[in-house]
């Protein structure tokens, strides 16, 4: 596994509190409760990287997360965590 370095950038509800686009960004999104942070933790190897709750819903802004491989040839890129979808009623 190639080992990365991950910082979180902010988090917000609007595009204004989001850092600007300059990077590829990859964004997941899918319900509440389904390991979405936990796959974000997983994928840069930091435990603690995105925060994780059993509780659904927890996630109410979009995090975001700047990586990069530690080789100095590796462009960073970033990742967004964005809020549980819940299924319509």
């Amino acid at each position: 596994m190639k080992a990365l370095q991950a910082e979180h950038l902010g988090s917000g509800r609007a595009p204004e509190h989001w850092p600007k686009p300059t990077l590829p960004e990859y964004a997941f999104i899918g319900r509440s409760n389904v390991g979405k942070s936990s796959l974000i933790n997983m994928l840069c190897h930091i435990n603690k990287l995105a925060r994780v709750s059993n509780t659904p819903g927890r996630t109410r802004n979009v995090e975001h997360f700047r990586v990069e491989g530690t080789l100095k040839s590796e462009r960073p890129w970033m990742l967004a965590d964005l809020p549980g979808m819940d299924s319509p009623k």
